[in-house]
């Protein structure tokens, strides 16, 4: 909490800054025909966004914010999880609700990789008509109707 003056309260939030970084959504989803993610990338995307939560989980703390504008691209194919423990100063909750948020962000991660997989924002909205494959050990995901990529 930062005092202004005694009469006056501002909460200041301190971050890294990132010279030149993007969000996820601006990057992937920015421009009309932005090329769908390649094999490699996608899973480098995945473990890393992955490996956070995990991080984040461990600490008995839930992300709550996880989405394609909260997660910066720095560098090439460098995630960097943004904004995480925001919503837990906003909407204290004296942690009663850790594990049910925990779940979300497994959700969210989910939502997150189908997105990112089918090169479309609107991929969640009918998650049936995205396949999973798994081809030699290793997971490919493609969209089987043109609505969902």
């Amino acid at each position: 909490m930062w005092m202004t003056n005694e009469s006056l309260a501002a909460l200041v939030f301190v971050y890294d800054y990132y010279p030149l970084s993007e969000t996820l959504l601006k990057v992937q989803f920015g421009q009309h025909n932005t090329p769908q993610l390649n094999e490699n990338t996608l899973w480098s995307y995945i473990i890393q966004i992955a490996s956070g939560i995990r991080a984040v989980h461990m600490a008995g703390r839930a992300c709550r914010t996880l989405d394609h504008s909260k997660i910066l691209v720095t560098g090439k194919n460098r995630l960097r999880l943004n904004c995480f423990g925001m919503a837990d100063v906003l909407a204290y909750d004296g942690g009663k609700n850790t594990a049910a948020f925990q779940q979300d962000d497994l959700i969210a991660f989910g939502n997150l990789v189908i997105t990112l997989a089918c090169n479309s924002l609107g991929a969640v909205q009918n998650i049936p008509k995205g396949a999973w494959f798994v081809v030699g050990g290793s997971v490919l995901m493609m969209c089987v109707a043109d609505e969902c990529c």
